[in-house]
């Protein structure tokens, strides 16, 4: 059993997407969270790093978002 629950931020704008992997992480026990806006996420971001970022590449406005947002992450 996991001592530290995983947090995982997902930024996607599809909902059947986003409600199937809250389901599957969750019950693996995962902290998850979904966000719809760029906006949203970007405020997130400065006050909660989560353990995974998962970012929809094609959503509108998310060009070279994240490239700069962290030194501490790798993107892949």
């Amino acid at each position: 059993m996991r001592t530290k629950q995983h947090k995982i931020f997902l930024l996607d704008d599809d909902e059947k997407l986003t409600s199937i992997l809250k389901k599957i992480l969750e019950a693996a026990g995962y902290n998850f969270k979904s966000f719809d806006s760029i906006d949203v996420i970007k405020a997130t971001l400065k006050n909660e790093l989560p353990d995974l970022l998962i970012v929809e590449p094609m959503m509108d406005g998310n060009s070279g978002l994240f490239k700069s947002a962290s030194p501490d992450y790798t993107f892949i």
